[in-house]
């Protein structure tokens, strides 16, 4: 008979450690709300100040697009709405002269104020400006191949001599003629 109250006993123990365990976890969760890290990787990069790069007969070469890794820290009930879409990662392209430029990354949050940046990488993205020229070329026709025998070629020509061609120059510079 003892051994059956021992057993029983035990199981009371038992049952009663694990709602003590339950009891326990739900106030951390709820009350103390630890502070948690998440890593957000693939996060688009915003290119702004555009209008400057026309301004100044500047076009990026590459990257035409970048992504970075971003990582931050925030209370447990604050991360369970936070998403990717909150943040922010913008390379400001004002001021830029020709040529390959490091270019430094600015990392915002959308209206999240009890959730902090910890680190991002890259912390500079290489870019690479062209200058835009406008060069005219002269048209020049060539025919390439043989004709079959039924066919006689006729007399070619232009209404134009020359052409405008408008792009970056190492694209127009690459091709002359």
């Amino acid at each position: 008979m003892k051994s059956k109250e021992k057993r029983n006993k035990d199981w009371t123990l038992k049952i009663f450690a694990l709602l003590l365990a339950i009891f326990l976890w739900g106030y951390v969760i709820n009350e103390v709300n630890p502070e948690e890290t998440r890593r957000y990787s693939n996060i688009e990069l915003e290119f702004s100040n555009m209008e400057s790069l026309a301004r100044e007969g500047l076009e990026i070469m590459d990257p035409k697009e970048a992504k970075i890794s971003v990582e931050v820290l925030g209370k447990k009930s604050d991360m369970v709405n936070f998403s990717s879409k909150s943040i922010k990662a913008i390379v400001d392209l004002s001021g830029y002269t020709e040529g390959e430029k490091k270019v430094p990354v600015k990392v915002s949050l959308d209206h999240m104020s009890n959730i902090k940046i910890i680190d991002y990488e890259p912390k500079e993205v290489m870019v690479t400006f062209d200058k835009l020229i406008t060069k005219e070329r002269k048209v020049t026709i060539r025919t390439v191949g043989e004709l079959a025998d039924s066919y006689v070629l006729g007399d070619i020509s232009t209404k134009t001599e020359t052409i405008v061609l408008k792009g970056p120059r190492s694209w127009i510079n690459k091709y002359p003629m």
